[in-house]
């Protein structure tokens, strides 16, 4: 986990954390006032070794949206899209063709195909692929502004395959503002009951 805010209680929660059998390993971004989210996850490039997810902090989705995406296995680059009537100026956009994403950036309100949702694929050679380009985005003007998505942005130019997935009615949305914090913990208790009821089921049908 790379972030920003260094608060004790925050500290003490990340090192106590057990739950699904893993531990969470947290990286400090000392610059964190003054940057963006590319130069957090230029922090962690050391811990880029494997197939990984990149998600954003304040995402709140259905564990469906993740696991979907996981079973892409033949894509090296794979995000998540959500489609929508309309789209706000913090939405990350996309230019969709097919199923490839051919454009990324929050300024294509005019021509958007859809929303990308805050969880990120990378595997095989395409962890390499996003570390090289992260790297080269670190050496431009500005660096400390962007977000890591410019990285994305900079494959996508390139002509590397991005593949796109349609989370269609799953839930997903980031927290920005106190009121989208009550809604995602509105939302998250109706996704979690649902979740639970559909384990149970699974569980008699198999017993």
């Amino acid at each position: 986990m790379s972030w920003g805010s260094d608060s004790k209680k925050s500290r003490i929660f990340s090192w106590n954390y057990d739950g699904l059998g893993m531990r969470i390993k947290t990286l400090y971004n000392p610059f964190y006032q003054t940057t963006n989210s590319l130069i957090s996850l230029w922090i962690a490039r050391g811990e880029m070794d494997d197939d990984i997810v990149v998600m954003n902090g304040d995402d709140v989705f259905e564990i469906d949206v993740l696991e979907q995406a996981l079973r892409m296995r033949d894509e090296k680059i794979c995000l998540p899209i959500k489609r929508k009537s309309s789209y706000e100026d913090e939405d990350m956009k996309v230019v969709i063709k097919e199923t490839k994403i051919v454009d990324i950036s929050k300024t294509l309100t005019n021509r958007a195909s859809a929303e990308s949702v805050g969880v990120r694929v990378f595997r095989d050679t395409g962890v390499e692929l996003m570390k090289r380009a992260i790297e080269e985005e670190m050496r431009t003007v500005g660096a400390e502004n962007k977000w890591y998505i410019s990285a994305i942005h900079r494959l996508i130019k390139k002509g590397y395959k991005v593949k796109s997935l349609d989370i269609n009615d799953l839930f997903w949305m980031d927290v920005d503002y106190p009121s989208d914090l009550f809604k995602a913990r509105f939302n998250s208790n109706k996704f979690i009951k649902k979740s639970y009821q559909e384990r149970v089921l699974r569980d008699v049908e198999t017993s």
